[in-house]
C-alpha cells in the first residue's frame, strides 16, 4: 500500500490531468491520435495505417489467424526467447523448442508450487499481484498490435519478464525439492525412521547435497543451451567480419 500511494503521488497527477483535458481519456491516446492525424506525414497518419482493427479483425481473430503472414503468438514468444538483430536472426527451431519446454515446465510447476504449498497470505497476495503484472504487458501488446501498429515482438512484453522468471525459478525449486525428497525416501531416509540426532544430520546433509547437485545440473544444462544459441547465431554472423559490428548488431539491437 505504501508503494502504491508513493507511486500515485509521483505519477498520478499525469493521469488526472489527461482525464481533465481529454474528456476522461486518462492515457491521452485520443489526443495523440488526433495530433498525429493532423501533423504527421501521410505514411504515418493513423487513418491510413493498415492494422488488424482497420481490416475488420477482432483481437481474437488476430491471435488465431495472424496478420500480414505473421502469427502474433508464435512471433512474440520466439522473439522474446531469441530473435536477434532487426528480427532477422532467429534461433534454430530445435533450440527454441527446448527453451519453450524449459520455461513452460518451470512456469507451470511454479504456479502449482506457489498455490499448493502452504505460504503466508501476504506472500500469496504478492504472487497474485505478480501474475497481474505479468499478464498486463501481454494484454497491452495485443491491443497495440491490433489497433495501432502490428508489432508481434517479444520486447513489448519484457516488462513482465522478472515476474515470469521468478515463477519459473520457484517451479524448478519445487521440482528439485520433490526429486531430492523422493530419492531420500527411496534410500530409507524417511523422517519417520529417524531415531537419533546423528541420523537427522545425515538425512539433512543428504538432502542438501542432492538438492545442490540437481540445481547445478539445471544451471549447467541452461548454460549449455545458451552456448548453443551463441554458437548458432553470434559466431556465424561475425566470422569473416573485420570488426565486431555484426556481432553487436546481432546481440544488442
Amino acid at each position: 500500500m505504501l508503494i502504491f500511494v508513493t507511486a500515485l503521488a509521483v505519477g498520478g497527477w499525469f493521469f488526472l490531468r489527461n482525464a481533465a483535458l481529454y474528456d476522461g481519456d486518462i492515457f491521452g491516446l485520443s489526443a495523440s491520435s488526433k495530433t498525429a492525424e493532423r501533423l504527421a506525414p501521410p505514411d504515418f497518419k493513423p487513418s491510413l495505417r493498415v492494422t488488424p482493427k482497420s481490416q475488420g479483425m477482432s483481437p481474437l481473430d488476430m491471435l488465431q489467424e495472424g496478420f500480414v503472414g505473421i502469427n502474433w503468438i508464435q512471433s512474440t514468444i520466439n522473439s522474446a526467447i531469441g530473435v536477434f538483430g532487426p528480427m532477422q536472426f532467429p534461433l534454430s527451431p530445435k533450440v527454441l523448442l527446448v527453451y519453450k519446454a524449459f520455461f513452460l515446465l518451470g512456469f507451470v510447476s511454479g504456479v502449482i508450487y506457489i498455490f499448493t504449498v502452504k505460504v503466508k497470505k501476504s506472500r500469496l497476495v504478492v504472487f497474485i499481484t505478480g501474475l497481474i503484472i505479468l499478464v498486463t504487458p501481454v494484454l497491452l501488446s495485443v491491443y497495440y498490435s491490433w489497433g495501432s501498429d502490428y508489432q508481434a515482438q517479444g520486447r513489448y512484453i519484457m516488462a513482465g519478464i522478472v515476474l515470469f522468471m521468478l515463477i519459473v525459478a520457484y517451479g524448478y525449486f519445487g521440482i528439485i525439492k520433490l526429486i531430492s525428497d523422493a530419492v531420500c525416501r527411496a534410500c530409507c531416509f524417511d523422517d519417520s525412521s529417524i531415531e537419533s540426532s546423528r541420523q537427522v544430520t545425515v538425512v539433512l546433509r543428504c538432502r542438501q547435497r542432492l538438492f545442490s547437485l540437481l540445481a547445478i545440473c539445471i544451471l549447467v544444462l541452461y548454460a549449455l543451451l545458451f552456448a548453443k544459441s551463441f554458437v548458432d547465431i553470434a559466431l556465424p554472423n561475425c566470422m569473416g567480419s573485420p570488426s565486431n559490428e555484426v556481432l553487436e548488431a546481432v546481440l544488442f539491437q
